[in-house]
């Protein structure tokens, strides 16, 4: 609980309350103990649901909505003006954003039947409440706010909101908004968000997960909009997306996109000059690394590429495991016996001279293997 001004304040209605005063009514929105509180403070102040409980700006409003005190808020509402919805935290968030940002969908259907404009009116970071829903990962909320907005969402908002609810959506796997956005506005496939990544880019650092469903929708939607957009991704964001994909094991991504342009098979990084043969090794990712021996002779080609340090893909099967690719395993010793079992899988598959080859380091892959396992040894003592 946020910390109650001391007994003398003056709140800007004009009139005082005692700290031990200020705290009944926090424990009355927070409890839902309407009847035997709240309705005593109507009758002593009328407009006691303005009055600052603490520093931060709350009122009992706003500490009703957190509570998600339903039938609070639902009698509240009924004897506030809608100005009084519009106070804001210091935060600047309105208990509509508030609402928006804890996911209540309930509570805002009782908002805006009150006062519709709440859905305009801006919270923190200057963002609408179907931003923050979308920032919070609330997906019924998310729906809710864009079902009763998208008529006037076009008109109300700069086209920048649009994209910045766009990427918000996609980065917390809201797909049937972000898939609604897309079909009204197909440019924003080629669009960059802050970090300067592409959708197609977002969506290929996702590893896959079984509890989300929608990717294979949502990425079937990406391209076939790319196909229609005159605009499309260059060929280096095509291929940055591709080693993303790689490296989170994003096999949809890898698949569709190997699909529309078979050519980014044999692309190599031109930073470390590694391929996607390479980036399967070094991350550990076996569906990749099986993906790519499905296509046939491709394999052979690959197998010879070296990358900036001068390491085969053997001398990167015996490197270290990055931290987020460990299969999931947890104790050091599975981990090491898996990685043995990686490295000598990949070694039965190159040729005799790559197993003799040495990297800018000088060493062979069985050598570089070797020291890894000794320092995993070490770690684990």
């Amino acid at each position: 609980m946020d910390e109650i001004p001391i007994i003398g304040l003056t709140d800007s209605d004009g009139f005082k309350l005692e700290k031990t005063y200020k705290r009944q009514i926090y424990i009355a929105a927070a409890s839902e103990n309407w009847s035997d509180e709240a309705s005593s403070y109507f009758k002593t102040h009328p407009h006691w649901w303005r009055i600052s409980l603490s520093a931060r700006g709350i009122t009992a409003f706003h500490v009703a909505v957190s509570m998600r005190n339903t039938s609070f808020v639902e009698k509240l509402v009924d004897r506030m003006d809608f100005q009084d919805l519009e106070i804001c935290m210091a935060d600047g968030n309105t208990d509509f954003c508030l609402t928006a940002i804890t996911g209540n969908v309930k509570i805002a259907e009782i908002l805006l039947g009150k006062s519709p404009r709440l859905l305009w009116i801006r919270g923190q970071k200057d963002m609408l409440p179907i931003q923050l829903a979308s920032s919070a990962g609330h997906i019924p909320m998310t729906e809710f706010l864009f079902q009763k907005t998208q008529e006037d969402l076009h008109n109300s908002i700069p086209f920048e909101d649009m994209v910045k609810l766009f990427f918000l959506t996609i980065d917390n796997n809201i797909y049937p908004v972000t898939s609604k956005l897309l079909d009204r506005y197909p440019k924003l496939v080629t669009i960059e968000n802050e970090e300067g990544l592409t959708p197609l880019q977002m969506l290929a650092q996702f590893s896959l997960c079984k509890e989300t469903t929608g990717h294979q929708e949502i990425a079937s939607l990406l391209f076939n909009a790319m196909d229609n957009e005159k605009e499309c991704l260059s060929y280096v964001q095509l291929s940055t997306a591709m080693f993303d994909a790689a490296k989170s094991g994003n096999i949809m991504i890898l698949e569709f996109l190997l699909k529309d342009h078979p050519d980014l098979l044999f692309e190599v990084d031109c930073k470390e000059q590694r391929s996607l043969l390479h980036i399967a090794m070094l991350y550990r990712q076996e569906s990749v690394y099986r993906l790519i021996l499905n296509k046939g002779d491709s394999k052979k080609v690959m197998i010879q590429l070296i990358d900036f340090e001068g390491n085969n893909i053997l001398h990167l099967a015996g490197m270290p495991a990055r931290p987020e690719e460990r299969f999931g395993l947890s104790t050091d010793h599975v981990l090491m016996h898996s990685e043995e079992r990686w490295f000598q899988a990949v070694e039965k598959m190159v040729p005799p001279v790559m197993k003799r080859m040495k990297n800018k380091k000088g060493l062979t892959p069985k050598e570089l293997f070797s020291v890894t396992q000794r320092v995993a040894q070490r770690s684990s003592i």
